[in-house]
């Protein structure tokens, strides 16, 4: 195995890591912007979630390679939708887009590209 396959190897798993807890707190921000529960803790979650995603998907841009090897394909014409579709939201303030981006389209996004990770360890072994 070369250093840069194991390099984007060693991204993507620390980005699958990383997305199982982003996951989490993406679910949290978008009850709470449901139940019109916006306080500073949930703006201040909703912003790190946001910095997460933006450093998941820079790693699934550099790995998009070692990505394409999974029987799981990752859409990204449905991901780059899903996120303009959540900027606009941002931008907007809306929380109830907000909240629909993270539950339709990235969370899905981030399972997606967990389970693409998971099989690409599994084939690696």
């Amino acid at each position: 195995m070369d250093t840069m396959r194991a390099e984007k190897l060693e991204a993507l798993e620390a980005a699958r890591d990383y997305s199982e807890r982003l996951k989490k707190g993406m679910q949290t921000v978008a009850e709470a912007l449901r139940k019109n529960r916006k306080d500073a803790e949930i703006e201040t979650l909703q912003k790190q979630c946001v910095d997460g995603l933006n450093w998941v998907i820079e790693i699934y841009n550099r790995t998009s390679d070692v990505l394409a090897e999974a029987k799981t394909q990752i859409r990204k014409e449905q991901v780059n939708e899903s996120i303009s579709e959540l900027s606009v939201a941002l931008k907007e303030k809306e929380d109830g887009k907000i909240a629909d981006c993270f539950e339709s389209g990235v969370i899905p996004f981030l399972e997606q590209l967990c389970k693409a990770v998971e099989e690409i360890q599994k084939n690696k072994e």
